[in-house]
């Protein structure tokens, strides 16, 4: 077998190789993964060590939980090789700034939410919702806010505020219980 090396690129889905193809082409992976096939729509489970065989056109994803993606893409029918693919751990790839960053964003709202339980327990509903007022312009993807909103709403009054927050942050969060058992109370006229 003719072996050539494999140039790769990363993209924002993880890894891509393109590796050309002929009569067959045999890529492993360092562990166990799912594979995707783009053109077929179908997926299965191959194991470490274990050839995927290329033998026409076509392209897969690989994915094994908490590792980065991989997509293998058939560009040359032409020739012959063996490649070896080594998945990433996820935390890997995020240099120690991102690290960093993160962290202090997670300090930042588990401060506030500490803050806003507070004010919640006082039943101080005008210092609840100026918190995440502020909160939430600065973090809007973080939907869970939103069931500390419908209680600051409640303590002010605002019961269909309070279903509309409710149902926001449900959507994002379906299986919360507590938020579920307030919103069917609100939407039955209790409290």
């Amino acid at each position: 077998m003719n072996l050539r090396p494999v140039t790769a690129t990363v993209i924002l889905i993880g890894l891509i190789l393109t590796t050309p193809v002929v009569a067959e082409t045999q890529v492993r992976f360092d562990g166990d993964v799912k594979l995707l096939s783009l053109s077929a729509q179908n997926s299965t489970d191959l194991k470490a060590g274990d050839p995927l065989v290329l033998k026409k056109s076509g392209s897969w994803i690989a994915e094994r939980p908490g590792h980065v993606p991989v997509m293998v893409v058939v560009v040359d029918p032409n020739t012959t090789q063996a490649v070896d693919v080594n998945l990433h751990p996820v935390q890997s790839w995020a240099p120690p700034q991102v690290q960093a960053a993160l962290n202090r964003g997670l300090e930042e709202l588990t401060a506030a939410m500490i803050r806003i339980q507070g004010h919640l327990r006082v039943k101080d509903a005008t210092a609840v919702i100026a918190e995440l007022d502020q909160l939430q312009a600065k973090y809007p993807e973080v939907a869970y806010l939103e069931f500390f909103r419908a209680n600051g709403l409640l303590l002010r009054g605002d019961r269909s505020g309070a279903v509309r927050s409710l149902k926001r942050a449900l959507a994002s969060h379906p299986n919360q219980p507590e938020g579920k058992q307030l919103l069917n109370q609100l939407e039955k006229g209790g409290e």
